[in-house]
């Protein structure tokens, strides 16, 4: 709660945040150990991960760096170069995001779901084409030769509920990620972003502003009028599949 309310606060513009981070005042006693705000916000961190104070204090300044550029805010415009405050090394969005998943527990994930158990092929053949450009290859070996020639490709996924259309999506999801791959999985709104782990809307993953201009048009734009930033195209371009879940519920 006091991380959250801290990071309000940054976003806000509110410089005491600044002020109270390299503060040595005692906010807090725990165990008979006494702690300043930064120390108490990263004893979060250490309990979670078992880290070291150096490393539990580099969490908060990173995870604090990184919530302000998905906002498009600058860290140093705001906290300027004050050694106390520069994170010692920052996640880009692309690192986020491949280290996030364990390879073989995403390739445990992908084993255990069974395509076209109703019967018929089309499930198998969509996965082969995601995988491999190939409706009819079996073998995955040719998977990072497509997505790395391939320059663009799209197709749309259309059925009744319940043909399987999210388990393929899911399967083919786990499978590159056990390679290494970026998925990033979109819906047109955020309950279907539900049906995916760490799913986005659409609007959040592209930093489209939800309202249009007076014309009607949604335009993305980078600060200080918009939040897209050099982090968020990189890993749009990263991406080695992208989804769009709901496209049709989609205005434009």
């Amino acid at each position: 709660a006091i991380r959250s309310l801290l990071i309000m606060c940054v976003l806000q513009g509110y410089t005491a945040a600044k002020s109270l981070l390299k503060s040595n005042d005692v906010i807090a006693v725990r165990n008979n150990t006494s702690f300043t705000l930064l120390e108490y916000i990263a004893s979060d961190f250490k309990l979670k991960t078992n880290a070291t104070d150096a490393e539990a204090r580099n969490a908060v300044l990173c995870d604090l760096h990184n919530r302000m550029e998905s906002c498009g805010k600058e860290y140093t415009a705001f906290f300027g170069t004050d050694a106390d405050l520069q994170p010692a090394f920052v996640y880009t969005e692309c690192d986020r995001e491949l280290i996030r998943y364990d390879t073989k527990s995403e390739q445990t994930a992908a084993d255990a779901i069974v395509l076209d158990i109703k019967g018929g092929s089309e499930q198998t053949a969509l996965r082969n084409w995601l995988l491999t450009g190939s409706s009819t290859a079996e073998s995955d070996d040719s998977a990072t030769e497509f997505i790395a020639a391939t320059k663009l490709e799209m197709c749309a996924i259309s059925g009744k509920a319940g043909c399987g259309k999210t388990t393929t999506i899911r399967k083919v999801t786990h499978e590159l990620r056990a390679q290494k791959k970026i998925v990033l999985n979109t819906a047109a709104t955020a309950l279907g972003a539900t049906e995916y782990i760490n799913g986005w809307t659409l609007h959040a993953l592209g930093k489209v502003p939800v309202q249009p201009d007076a014309l009607g048009n949604f335009t993305i734009n980078y600060p200080p009028q918009g939040n897209m930033n050099l982090q968020r195209q990189q890993l749009l371009a990263s991406a080695a599949l992208i989804v769009i879940d709901e496209v049709f519920s989609l205005k434009r």
